[in-house]
């Protein structure tokens, strides 16, 4: 009964038998070769004793050939990129992942900008297989094309740059999340209290890194109206101080090459692409306090709101409380004048350092000089009259009056002596009780507003004589502007500077009576700006035309 069954199966051993050694024998010349079917495929797949990249590539073609092969050429690739070689571009074409093989431009050396940043990890990451991120970092790759094309072609946008470079080397202001623009000769900056530690954030994973980085510059997207503003005042007063004294004094345009002094010597030459001017602005009275108590541990008296650093030639500032409006944009026209004040000083000799000393000029002729209104779209009238320092002898005015004394006054040989703010208060205490630092600085800018309309302007060619003498002064030596004053007022005796005090009494008596108002419109509010378009903050401005 068992016979047929034992014959099938010896029939199919024997079948199979002679399969595999059809399998083992060498083919002949002109055999058809036995098609590819995924079961073959699958077989030979699993009969590879080690799996080397070649192999993934050469099976993952034949799956891909086979009409039924695209799941197994899908699982193939996604293991070959996991587990072998992330980079099969095979593989990756397969699964649909776009490749980003950019590096950031060796021209690049400043790479804390968001672009360069974006293409930094885009190319460390180098696949996508998501749209939306490769077209931003195809985006970013664009930006860095075209800076890297400025900074070649454009030697005052690579001096701007080179600016920035040095503020990434600066321990207490790199860590800011703070954003800058581009308004030669100025790279003006802005900053709230909020630090970055890039340490712990490229500890982060990938996803929570770039979430993070995210968030910090979503936060510095409203600083853009505000360095906008910025640029506008700080570019019309270096604007007008140029038109206005650079022939009389022998300023050249800070941007020129070597900072307008190509003919000193090869010793004496710096700046070679040009000297840019640095405005750090922090957005408060707080982040401003911080910076100095906390981060550097140098606190500055309560009356100071801003200085020009005498080592680094940087304006530190802040910005005043949203409702003195007027009182920042004063401030900034003030700081933009004493930032020309030391830049130009230092250009006129050979850019020896230079001290911005605390005396008669440096308090008044800023406050005189750079006072003015302000329009809607941010163009500035020069208007001469100080509204923010006329009140402020308004107030002393009135405190005299309330209390029933003489308003206080400076003779104006003390006015122009006096040099330093000690030197201030021990005067205002000796002579009257008073704390008069705002005092001094309000007499200050009305001297000079005396030298400008006083005798119908027969003092004003002093002012630029005076500016003139500033800017060639030796260092530290006490009593320089007082002589120069004295000289280029004729006053020789005693009773040429009681004459003089009386006819700036009659003038003070005067100012002291004008209405603050009738100086000219208060300036809008930062919001009120029709027609404002977000600027490109690494698009240089020029001057102001």
């Amino acid at each position: 009964m068992g016979f047929p069954s034992v014959r099938r199966g010896l029939a199919l051993l024997a079948l199979l038998a002679l399969s595999v050694a059809l399998s083992h024998a060498p083919a002949r010349a002109g055999d058809p070769a036995p098609p590819d079917t995924v079961a073959v495929v699958d077989a030979e797949w699993a009969a590879l004793p080690k799996r080397t990249s070649d192999d993934y590539r050469r099976f993952l073609a034949r799956y891909q050939a086979l009409p039924d092969g695209k799941p197994r050429a899908l699982a193939l690739a996604r293991e070959v990129i996991t587990e072998v070689d992330p980079n099969v571009a095979e593989a990756r074409a397969l699964l649909g992942h776009k490749e980003f093989p950019h590096d950031v431009p060796e021209e690049i050396s400043y790479r804390r900008y968001p672009f360069v940043r974006i293409v930094e990890e885009a190319g460390a990451q180098r696949w996508f297989d998501d749209p939306v991120p490769y077209a931003n970092a195809l985006e970013a790759f664009v930006a860095c094309q075209k800076h890297a094309a400025r900074l070649t072609n454009d030697p005052a946008y690579s001096a701007l740059d080179v600016v920035r470079r040095g503020i990434d080397q600066d321990e207490f202001l790199r860590p800011y999340n703070y954003d800058a623009i581009f308004a030669s000769p100025f790279l003006i900056c802005y900053s709230t209290k909020e630090r970055i530690d890039e340490a712990a954030l490229w500890r982060l994973p990938k996803a929570e890194r770039a979430k993070a980085w995210t968030e910090l510059d979503a936060r510095r997207i409203p600083y853009k109206r505000v360095l906008a503003e910025k640029a506008r005042i700080y570019t019309q007063v270096y604007t007008r101080f140029l038109a206005q004294y650079g022939e009389r004094c022998d300023l050249k345009p800070l941007m020129d090459p070597y900072g307008g002094r190509a003919d000193y010597p090869l010793g004496k030459r710096s700046f070679r692409e040009g000297c840019p001017l640095v405005v750090w602005v922090f957005s408060d009275a707080k982040a401003w306090k911080t910076h100095h108590e906390e981060v550097i541990g140098k606190p500055v008296a309560a009356l100071v709101m801003g200085y020009v650093d005498g080592f680094s030639g940087r304006v530190l500032c802040y910005d005043h409380a949203p409702e003195d409006r007027e009182g920042e944009l004063l401030a900034h026209t003030r700081f933009a004048t004493l930032s020309a004040l030391y830049w130009f000083h230092r250009q006129r000799n050979e850019w020896s350092q230079r001290r911005i000393p605390y005396d008669f000029f440096t308090r008044g002729f800023p406050d005189w000089f750079s006072a003015a209104t302000v329009a809607k779209d941010r163009t500035l009238s020069f208007v001469r009259w100080n509204r923010v320092q006329l009140q402020k002898l308004l107030a002393w005015k009135s405190v005299a009056t309330n209390s029933r004394h003489l308003m206080p006054i400076f003779p104006l040989k003390d006015l122009l002596s006096l040099e330093g703010p000690n030197a201030v208060r021990a005067y205002g205490v000796e002579r009257w009780g008073l704390e008069v630092i705002t005092l001094f600085r309000g007499q200050c800018w009305a001297f000079f507003a005396f030298l400008d309309h006083a005798a119908d302007g027969k003092r004003r060619p002093v002012i630029a004589k005076l500016l003139d003498d500033y800017l060639m002064a030796p260092r530290e030596e006490e009593g320089y502007m007082l002589g120069q004053a004295r000289e280029k007022l004729g006053i020789t005796t005693d009773a040429d500077w009681a004459a003089l005090d009386a006819e700036f009494a009659t003038f003070y008596a005067d100012l002291l009576s004008k209405d603050p108002a009738s100086i000219g419109p208060m300036p809008p509010a930062l919001s009120d700006w029709p027609g404002f378009v977000a600027p490109d903050l690494l698009a240089p401005t020029g001057p102001a035309k």
